[in-house]
């Protein structure tokens, strides 16, 4: 088990601050790797996980995990440096796209790409179109929440997010239309399996009875779940 400790300075406020990781041949340093000889881990603070520290660590590892020879691992770094949308993996994202050889996850590191070059405030607006036209191609309810603040741009980066947005929300409804037809049917089904229960049941013993029906519905609705 590994942990990280670094050295706190109390004399001097803008002294450097060390960090060291914790091995099972001692301490090292977290910088250089080297050995860090004659330092007590007695005399160094562990550093607290909280939240901020958390999400540095996965976006570091979601950018590592690029270059993984596991394709299933790759994917799972390009999804994660998507929704992190972090310009500073946009490095390692090109490095990544230009030795990928399986064309399904170099399109996942694009897209991861274009949606870390919305968020770098640096880009330029080329690179931003691009990046446009990309998350207009993946379509869906996060390349739509990326696209939104780009519609206070002025033109022509506002305008190209705002043709995505509508192409996005055409692709949206047509989903949900698909979405609610399915729905649909499926109730409609159990519906019709319940009604030949009831009519099964009435027509056997020639008497309205609501008790048998309704064990015939729960069973129909049992099947539908299973």
């Amino acid at each position: 088990m590994r942990s990280f400790r670094r050295s706190m300075m109390a004399s001097c406020m803008r002294a450097p601050i060390a960090l060291f990781v914790q091995t099972a041949s001692g301490l090292v340093d977290a910088r250089t790797g080297d050995p860090a000889s004659g330092i007590s881990a007695a005399a160094l603070k562990k550093v607290r996980v909280n939240n901020r520290v958390r999400e540095a660590i996965d976006e570091a590892l979601g950018a590592l995990r690029l270059f993984a020879s596991d394709p299933a691992q790759r994917r799972a770094a390009a999804e994660a440096v998507f929704h992190a949308h972090d310009p500073h993996a946009i490095p390692a994202l090109d490095r990544a796209i230009a030795a990928e050889k399986d064309p399904e996850i170099r399109r996942d590191m694009t897209e991861a790409r274009a949606a870390a070059l919305l968020a770098a405030p640096e880009a330029s607006a080329e690179d931003k179109l691009a990046a446009i036209a990309t998350m207009a191609a993946r379509g869906g309810v996060e390349s739509r929440v990326l696209l939104e603040p780009l519609q206070q741009e002025p033109p022509p980066l506002g305008t190209a997010a705002t043709t995505a947005m509508d192409s996005i929300d055409r692709q949206l409804q047509f989903w949900g239309v698909i979405q609610s037809i399915y729905y649909g049917i499926s109730l409609g089904s159990v519906l019709l399996l319940a009604a030949p229960g009831l009519a099964v049941t009435f027509g056997v013993m020639g008497v309205i009875n609501m008790a048998h029906g309704e064990m015939v519905m729960l069973g129909a609705y049992t099947t539908f779940v299973v």
